[in-house]
């Protein structure tokens, strides 16, 4: 996936902003449309159908031009593959149809369980450490956490590369084990508080865990440096890899507050898309209903086209993958759509019943061609003399024409 992240500067900062309140205003749009629909669904549910389609089209379209569309793509971390290919513009309706409330956007640097290493006032942290069952599901308010919290800053480039650390299990269970192994070391480091001695770490081998005695050998062994070097060699390998995808660059420069601030848009623009998720599933599946069998009359009526061009038929026995491909041109391909659909036993249900729906449906009437006959008496000349004669006016010999003057002497009654 394109890094959007990279592109954002403070010069240019306020044009996502301003791209994600376009992007928030285009979801009215759909909401609207989508009421719209399901309250005429019953006057003439084909047509309600087909309007709302046109109006969702273009309003998701441009939300899949915008940056900040992109950027909550890559935040939130979808991938999108069409035909086993990744594509990087993913479709707006396909986004909210895999959405769900865990899929929120948080910058390289964050993760779900740090609370972005928030710290509350004494009195509310109290309330958590003093009663741990009670507090499970207490939420501190966005005022306290606004006026009275402070939070720690790491710097990005270091945590980026801690939570990526946790995408790889082996890596994942390294720095899990430095980390225990840190803590363990503070607290036996702490005199102040006898509770918080533990029995020193130590690094047992596995052969010999019935073995009373240890060897000089493991005795020499370090769990401090081991677990150290283990660590800094998987963190070294996780931050080449981040370098070489290149896929996760950003502008240190840029104020926390900003990244806040839009931070807290893209978090709107992902609600309001489960919004339309939750109150439009019904409406959103005959879309998706009315577009998949759009997309597979086409493909029927191309191999119906196909088998009649290339001389196959399905009237007793459908052709077998290998007389499919093997009619040039065009047989692969057409092999490859059948395939996709979900292989030829599949198709060729669904075919044939496209073909009784074709056959049973009212012929459209052709009207004859009108053929304009002449009087009997009347030969029409040959089609080339007619367009080479020259057309001259004859005045009819039962009726002389008056003279001109006569004419303009003449005195009206």
């Amino acid at each position: 996936m394109q890094n959007i992240l990279k592109n954002i500067s403070n010069e240019n900062f306020n044009d996502y902003l301003s791209s994600v309140e376009r992007c928030l205003n285009n979801l009215s749009t759909i909401s609207f449309s989508l009421e719209s629909y399901k309250n005429n669904i019953g006057n003439n549910k084909k047509k309600a159908l087909i309007i709302c389609e046109g109006q969702l089209f273009g309003s998701s379209k441009s939300i899949e031009l915008e940056n900040s569309y992109k950027l909550y793509c890559q935040l939130i971390g979808v991938e999108y593959f069409d035909e086993g290919k990744a594509i990087d513009d993913i479709p707006l309706f396909s986004l909210i149809e895999a959405l769900s409330p865990i899929n929120v956007p948080l910058y390289p640097w964050q993760s779900v369980e740090d609370n972005n290493f928030l710290l509350y006032e004494n009195s509310t942290e109290e309330s958590y450490f003093n009663d741990l069952v009670g507090s499970q599901n207490n939420l501190v308010s966005e005022k306290e956490v606004k006026e009275n919290s402070f939070y720690f800053k790491f710097d990005k480039k270091f945590l980026e590369i801690i939570n990526e650390m946790k995408k790889y299990p082996r890596s994942k269970e390294v720095l899990t084990l430095f980390q225990t192994y840190l803590l363990n070391e503070e607290l036996n480091n702490s005199q102040k508080n006898p509770d918080l001695t533990f029995d020193q770490c130590e690094i047992v081998n596995i052969k010999k865990l019935n073995i009373t005695k240890r060897t000089q050998n493991d005795k020499n062994r370090s769990p401090e440096s081991e677990s150290r070097e283990l660590f800094i060699k998987h963190f070294m390998a996780v931050k080449k890899l981040i370098e070489l995808r290149g896929v996760s660059k950003f502008n240190k420069d840029i104020d926390d507050s900003k990244w806040i601030e839009l931070q807290v848009k893209l978090k709107s623009f992902g609600e309001n898309l489960l919004n339309i998720k939750n109150n439009f599933s019904t409406t959103l599946l005959d879309i998706k209903k009315s577009q998949t069998d759009m997309s597979n009359n086409q493909l029927y009526k191309e191999v119906k086209d196909f088998f009649q061009d290339r001389n196959l038929t399905c009237i007793e026995k459908f052709p077998t993958a290998r007389e499919i491909s093997g009619r040039k041109p065009g047989g692969a391909g057409i092999l490859k759509k059948i395939t996709q659909y979900g292989g030829l036993s599949k198709f060729e249900i669904d075919y044939r019943k496209y073909l009784e729906k074709i056959e049973a449906a009212p012929k459209a009437i052709v009207p004859k061609p009108i053929e304009l006959k002449t009087n009997g008496s009347y030969t029409p000349p040959n089609e080339l003399p007619l367009l080479n004669s020259k057309i001259e006016l004859k005045p009819n010999d039962s009726l002389p024409l008056p003279d001109i003057q006569d004419l303009l002497n003449s005195k009206t009654d």
